[in-house]
């Protein structure tokens, strides 16, 4: 039995357990140090400014994360080095193939994060309630920023879609997991209840240990209370993914909407489809839910063994025993932050207003990824290579995640031979229904993996420096 933990709010950065949903609007800074020294000063600078879990902010806050080459700068003399994965970075080839980030993926056809690019020491996390709110803690940071001489690479905006949508227009963010010590929050979610130390240093995790974590020479341990993050800039092809969708369905525009749900997993009102497996429930009663299992649906007639939701989550179907399941399931979950970026190519989210509006070639729109973890491998890359991209997932034969699944076509350029095309199966009876050569309707544009500090270890960090004479 994992014990029940109790959280230091005052010592957590407060993304790591709020979603910050009273603050629509986001910048997230992209930046780089010219020596350890400007970022100590920098890291000084900001702390009394990172806004902890312990409030809730009504109108901004303020996080920060580092990479591996920004806590490289700093020197820190370590006992526990970070974790191999974190310092060999999500660019790296490697992990690229792990990850499936090849092809069109490929970090070569990134905006960022390259290894041919910019370097990226850290990012600044803003978030405001409106334009005003967020302007003015980004004008406070850039003040500092110049100061220490930190150069700002690139802003990534964001703003929350009206109707927690994304750009398919899918009710987003429902599936997540309840930290253990919070779970009386949200009754009914026991099969989503997850150990602290899945997410955040300090705490025991679903083995009933408490994960390894960075510390120093002297002992101090700077990885309390704090995570990995996983941040990846994914764009949508949302034009893309519903003309494919009306084409299969014959211009049948809710066969359309239906077969879209098939991939998801959901309706786009968030709707789960094992619930609710012939249409929509008009309702609405399980637009949020999240507690229910697929062993009523082991063969997938109600929501397809490859759809998006069932990879990223299996539940209780893992294998035969569906408690075992969810022990398993539980070792390997996220826990998510995610933001959109650009407005939506139709408001109504409605196919026909999608597939009518102005094309504007040019106006990318996108979801930026936010995970943490504080076992990048077992956790997030786990759930990416052996669920997500695993085409043989579920005894299926050939289906990557239809979402966001893999690029099978390498460029014109590359010696690499092309694997066969994605497909999607839905499982009905009496025979299935296989679709074929199911595009890529998203693509990677930038992602790296961050360590976002507890604030005693973010102000330890920072002290260091000078004591290391960086």
């Amino acid at each position: 039995m994992i014990k029940m933990e109790t959280l230091e709010f005052n010592d957590i950065q407060g993304l790591l357990i709020r979603s910050y949903t009273d603050l629509p609007y986001a910048n997230f800074l992209l930046c780089q140090a010219p020596d350890g020294h400007s970022l100590g000063a920098f890291t000084r600078a900001i702390a009394s400014e990172i806004t902890s879990a312990e409030v809730n902010p009504t109108r901004c806050a303020k996080n920060i994360a580092f990479t591996n080459q920004g806590i490289s700068l700093l020197k820190l003399p370590m006992k526990e080095d970070f974790a191999g994965d974190f310092m060999e970075g999500m660019n790296s080839s490697f992990r690229s193939r792990i990850l499936g980030d090849y092809n069109a993926n490929g970090p070569d056809n990134w905006h960022w994060g390259a290894q041919n690019q910019d370097e990226i020491h850290f990012m600044m996390m803003l978030y405001g309630r409106d334009p005003d709110e967020l302007g003015s803690c980004r004008q406070k940071s850039a003040d500092t920023l110049t100061q220490c001489g930190i150069k700002v690479l690139r802003v990534l905006e964001s703003k929350k879609i009206e109707g927690e949508k994304e750009h398919f227009g899918f009710h987003d963010g429902i599936s997540q997991p309840v930290l253990k010590s919070l779970k009386h929050k949200k009754p009914g979610t026991e099969d989503n209840v997850v150990a602290e130390g899945e997410f955040i240093f300090g705490y025991c995790n679903e083995y009933d240990q408490k994960p390894i974590s960075p510390s120093l020479t002297d002992g101090t341990d700077i990885g309390l209370n704090g995570s990995y993050m996983v941040f990846r800039q994914i764009s949508q092809d949302v034009r893309g993914f519903w003309k494919y969708m009306t084409e299969k369905s014959d211009g049948d525009l809710d066969a359309a909407v239906y077969l879209a749900s098939k991939m998801v997993g959901r309706y786009p009102s968030g709707t789960p489809l094992v619930l609710s497996p012939e249409k929509d429930d008009p309702t609405g009663k399980y637009n949020e839910a999240n507690d229910f299992r697929y062993g009523d649906d082991p063969h997938g007639y109600k929501c397809p063994i490859g759809a998006h939701i069932r990879k990223a989550n299996p539940r209780d179907k893992i294998d035969d025993d569906p408690e075992d399941s969810i022990i398993v399931a539980r070792r390997h979950r996220v826990l998510r932050r995610g933001r959109p970026y650009g407005d939506p190519i139709a408001s109504s989210f409605l196919p026909a207003d999608i597939l009518k509006a102005d094309p504007a070639p040019d106006r990318e729109v996108g979801l930026y990824f936010i995970a943490f973890n504080t076992n990048i491998s077992r956790q997030f890359e786990f759930i990416q290579q052996q669920w997500m991209n695993n085409k043989k997932f579920g005894n299926l034969y050939h289906d990557p995640d239809p979402i966001v699944g893999i690029d099978a076509k390498p460029p014109a350029n590359s010696t690499e031979k092309p694997e066969p095309p994605g497909q999607f199966t839905i499982q009905t009876e009496p025979v299935r229904k296989k679709l074929v050569d199911v595009p890529l309707f998203t693509q990677i544009k930038g992602g790296a993996y961050f360590f976002m500090p507890g604030l005693r270890a973010l102000n330890e960090m920072a002290n260091r420096v000078n004591k290391n004479n960086v």
